[in-house]
């Protein structure tokens, strides 16, 4: 007897796993605790996943979920680089601050 059910929550369940680290990350403005390496190897094998599951085994439902989860980790590490970005020019402003002060 199938079970359809379970394969839509794992697909679910499976796709949203990183929407936590995301919500995360745009509440605290920091996701120094992310691995980079991490994330570019989700993006890289999850698109590349995704283009043969659409392309070669006509999943077309399964390729979406994944390539999904591979937008999620891109969008990851955009926040990362912004996040960095924003800390380095929050640092700068405070070298430039004290030198002025002096």
């Amino acid at each position: 007897m199938e079970q359809p059910g379970f394969k839509y929550v794992s697909i679910v369940l499976g796709t949203a796993y990183l929407l936590p680290q995301i919500y995360h990350g745009h509440q605290t403005h920091k996701l120094s605790d992310v691995s980079t390496l991490s994330m570019v190897m989700l993006t890289s094998g999850s698109m590349t996943w995704a283009y043969y599951m659409y392309s070669v085994l006509q999943e077309q439902y399964f390729a979406y979920a994944t390539a999904f989860v591979g937008f999620c980790s891109f969008y990851i590490l955009c926040q990362k680089y912004w996040y960095y970005v924003m800390y380095l020019r929050g640092r700068i402003r405070e070298v430039e601050g004290a030198e002025s002060a002096v």
